[in-house]
């Protein structure tokens, strides 16, 4: 699973650039010791959360210490402190300018009123198969 993620987000940079996709979240990544056995985990963040933290940390490593997954004691303070703000949703971006659409009663006149220049023009439908006329209120 970690050797698809780490494939994909090269493909990624590799097919987007480097600033064409925005990934957030973690992947993990064993460790090994000298003699070559697992020693344990590192959590790998992929943007989200504090760019003031480093992009891996020890999570699991081999040990008595509970909490324990099979034969690791996990950091569970570090999950929380590094990872789960690497997932958490970004801010929402800031409400977009919107156009004012105005409906009359009879659904013949309608009246758009443009926001951003103080515009305002009506739309005239004459029929439902004839296109609509359009034209500026001075």
């Amino acid at each position: 699973k970690t050797t698809l993620v780490q494939r994909l987000l090269q493909k990624l940079k590799q097919d987007e650039g480097d600033k064409g996709v925005e990934v957030a979240g973690f992947y993990t990544e064993e460790v090994r010791d000298a003699a070559g056995q697992r020693a344990g985990f590192d959590v790998v963040r992929l943007g989200g959360g504090s760019a003031d933290l480093p992009p891996r940390v020890a999570l699991a490593r081999v040990g008595a210490e509970p909490p324990k997954v099979g034969k690791y004691s996990v950091d569970l303070q570090k999950f929380e402190d590094y990872v789960l703000p690497s997932i958490e949703p970004p801010p929402p971006p800031p409400p977009k300018r919107r156009r004012r659409h105005e409906l009359p009663e009879n659904a013949r006149l309608c009246c758009r009123l443009g926001a951003d220049a103080g515009e305002q023009e009506v739309l005239v439908t004459l029929l439902p198969d004839e296109p609509a006329a359009a034209a500026p209120i001075a």
